[in-house]
């Protein structure tokens, strides 16, 4: 039987893919393994297609003997730099997920397969391999409604193509048949989500947490400009014993100049009013954003209205990116920043996140309540998350659990929990 290694790169999105490539790829019987004959790669170009080409040639330096198929977020440029460093490497997209059996056959009997942009097929309520038993990972739309300046992925996922209520209710409801205690809701931008079928996010969320069950649900990715359209009902769907307390609002920028540059449509208030609302609304709620650090034209004023805003607002997760050039973008055309300047903003930020985040965790020390046990941690321990979504690490458990467990040590990024 053949053996097939799929290694995934980049978003949940991704991940999803991967697990449905996996599922495709079992159901016609080849068997699914950490040593592949084919090996698949699933990849992400958000940082950069030299950061992607390097994955690649790990790969190939670990598995010197295996046949290759590279998928995922494949740009025109990687693609010319897959075909020139890895010849004998099959191509493929994101789009073409339904292909993955015909590809990996004829791969198998020696041929090379390279499959051109396609039009996109709707990646939900496939055949699943979870990475993770305890987490179901759903696909709820394609595509987004920006187009901003830095961004490749618009030109590979393309516009919004909302799923129906139907087919995300169907995929949520197997998901909990098959014993998953998070559900996360995933897309390039979970703030559109519907907008294209006449609905909004909070129609999503009543939806899901209608389905019986006990599991947790968590609301991935959304711009706070989408959001800010339909805050007072998603913040209604948030108040639900389901949703984890957990908002996910990239900003990428406290300077609304930069904000401009970048095209990102929202504004510093948009996102003001949306943290706010949230924070007054739910109790425990925590904030994550992105920011990129060095997109080209940001003055030192630029960068410090970023670190005021976050600190203004009490930001609980930050998810810092240097700016990345990226081939067809109308950033590629401006002016680069000096690398040390980007450098020292970039660990400017992350010092300040990490003693923000120190800080904003103190206020849990003593919580008692349910959590998940939901991976496996750093020698031999384990992490569950609370309602606030929190990485607690306990040294005892099993992945799936559902336990009450109390806070009694708050570190930078997580907390320490005993079983109660």
């Amino acid at each position: 039987m053949t053996k097939i290694n799929v290694l995934n790169y980049g978003c949940s999105a991704n991940l999803a893919e991967s697990e449905g490539i996996k599922g495709l790829l079992k159901n016609e019987g080849y068997e699914i393994s950490k040593n592949g004959d084919v090996i698949i790669l699933n990849l992400c170009t958000v940082k950069g297609d030299e950061s992607a080409l390097r994955e690649v040639r790990k790969a190939h330096e670990k598995n010197p003997n295996s046949k290759f198929v590279i998928t995922g977020c494949v740009t025109n440029k990687l693609r010319d730099l897959l075909k020139n460093n890895f010849p004998n490497d099959s191509i493929m997209t994101t789009h073409q997920i339904s292909q993955i059996n015909k590809v990996v056959g004829k791969v198998v009997n020696g041929e090379r397969v390279e499959l051109t942009f396609s039009n996109r097929e709707e990646k939900i309520n496939l055949p699943k391999v979870r990475s993770n038993p305890c987490i179901g990972i759903i696909l709820i739309s394609q595509g987004c409604l920006s187009t901003c300046t830095y961004c490749s992925v618009k030109h590979i996922k393309g516009h919004l193509t909302s799923y129906s209520l139907q087919s995300i209710k169907k995929e949520v409801e197997l998901c909990v048949k098959d014993g998953c205690k998070e559900i996360w809701l995933t897309s390039q931008d979970n703030g559109c989500w519907g907008f294209d079928i006449g609905l909004d996010p909070g129609d999503l969320l009543k939806m899901v947490c209608e389905i019986p069950g006990d599991f947790m649900v968590r609301f991935g990715m959304a711009s706070p400009q989408h959001v800010l359209k339909n805050v007072e009902k998603i913040i209604d769907a948030y108040k639900h014993k389901k949703m984890f307390k957990f908002l996910h609002v990239p900003i990428q920028s406290g300077s609304d100049k930069v904000l401009i540059d970048m095209k990102r449509e929202g504004s510093i208030k948009n996102f003001k009013e949306v943290v706010e609302q949230f924070k007054s609304k739910i109790p425990n709620i925590r904030i994550s954003t992105d920011i990129i650090v060095g997109f080209p034209g940001e003055s030192d004023n630029d960068f410090e209205k970023t670190v005021q805003m976050i600190e203004n607002l009490k930001i609980d997760v930050v998810n810092i990116s240097k700016f990345v050039s990226r081939p067809n973008t109308l950033a590629a055309k401006m002016k680069l920043l000096h690398t040390e300047i980007v450098k020292k903003r970039a660990q400017e930020l992350s010092q300040q996140n990490k003693q923000l985040s120190t800080n904003l965790l103190k206020k849990f020390l003593g919580w008692k309540g349910k959590v998940i046990i939901d991976t496996k941690g750093k020698n031999n321990t384990l992490i569950a998350r609370n309602e606030s979504y929190i990485p607690i690490i306990l040294e005892k458990g099993k992945i799936g659990d559902v336990i009450s467990v109390e806070i009694v040590e708050t570190r930078d990024f997580y907390c320490i929990g005993k079983i109660v």
